[in-house]
């Protein structure tokens, strides 16, 4: 409906005020009866009338569309043509007495459900979970995307609810650190002062830390976790290495986190502690051997021991410090 001291801005600044349907019906019956009101004072002269649309709520899909719809008459004599670019979605919120920015218990759900779908995918891989690029099915993202809607999520509350389910799951099974670093890349790609709430901020404060102590753990058994003969398990060490700089790199970090300490040092630390632990391990095993009342015996089990030490260094030199120092 064409109308020269009514913009389409302005209509649409109206449409959004209302609320539920009863608000709806009242909407248009407004514009019916400023419609009846314009024809009379103008002697039977109304706006030019466009065209209209009709789309069944069935049509729209949770994730929303835009496209070109075409215009359609009053009538089926009508001769009205055109089409009219359109962006529709669907967005609710249940009245629980609360403020609308406070929906930690909406997202709290969210990670929840996204951890069920999780699980299911990674029993299709049985023990290598890190095979699997992190997709889940259509079904399952049309749930999710229906519960962020009605829990009014924002794009970064969703994003932050990602990096809690996977970096939880990854805990109890060797995901892809890929995966996880492109969710902290998405998160402080997104994030601004302000974005999310105090207790969000607390929440994501807990997932990192534990993020980083479970990857210092990892570190720390990292002959075992990550042996050098194995090339896939020395690039989930440079993955895992990646997450971790991404995370002291990220702008919210030190704002959540200002009492952590740096990154270097504290890997400078674990790696010595590892270092120290493992030596006490191999001197117990060749102690176990050596009987010490046989100096043959002792001098070459020290021998044997040596020459662990100078293997166990010169991996460290080829493999490891390079990873590290990267």
């Amino acid at each position: 409906d064409h109308d020269e001291e009514f913009s389409v801005f302005d209509a649409a600044k109206k449409l959004n005020q209302v609320q539920g349907f009863k608000g709806l019906g009242r909407f248009f019956k407004q514009i019916a009866q400023s419609t009846r009101t314009t024809s009379k004072n103008s002697g039977g002269s109304i706006d030019d009338f466009l065209g209209c649309v009709n789309v069944p709520l069935n049509d729209i899909p949770s994730t929303g569309v835009e496209k070109w719809f075409s215009l359609e008459g009053r009538s089926s004599r009508s001769n009205i043509t055109g089409q009219i670019n359109l962006r529709l979605s669907l967005s609710t919120r249940e009245d629980r007495g609360i403020p609308e920015d406070d929906n930690w218990t909406d997202m709290r759900q969210h990670v929840d459900l996204m951890c069920i779908f999780i699980e299911h995918e990674i029993q299709k891989f049985n023990d290598r979970a890190y095979k699997w690029n992190g997709e889940l099915p259509k079904a399952a993202l049309t749930i999710l995307h229906q519960h962020a809607i009605q829990g009014d999520l924002t794009e970064i509350q969703q994003a932050m609810c990602q990096w809690l389910a996977y970096s939880r799951k990854q805990q109890e099974h060797p995901l892809s650190y890929q995966l996880l670093l492109s969710f902290l890349q998405k998160f402080d790609m997104l994030w601004q002062p302000g974005a999310i709430s105090r207790d969000e901020e607390e929440h994501l404060a807990e997932s990192l830390n534990l993020f980083i102590e479970y990857s210092l753990s990892l570190i720390r058994k990292q002959r075992e976790v990550f042996p050098i003969n194995s090339k896939l398990a020395l690039s989930r060490l440079e993955n895992m290495l990646r997450c971790l700089a991404q995370i002291y790199e990220m702008k919210i970090f030190r704002k959540i986190c200002p009492f952590q300490k740096e990154l270097q040092p504290e890997i400078n630390s674990v790696v010595k502690k590892s270092a120290l632990e493992w030596y006490e391990r191999i001197l117990n095993v060749y102690r176990t051997k050596m009987r010490v009342d046989q100096d043959e015996e002792v001098l070459h089990g020290l021998i044997e021991l040596t020459n662990a030490l100078n293997t166990d260094m010169h991996h460290a030199v080829m493999f490891y410090t390079k990873l590290y120092e990267e």
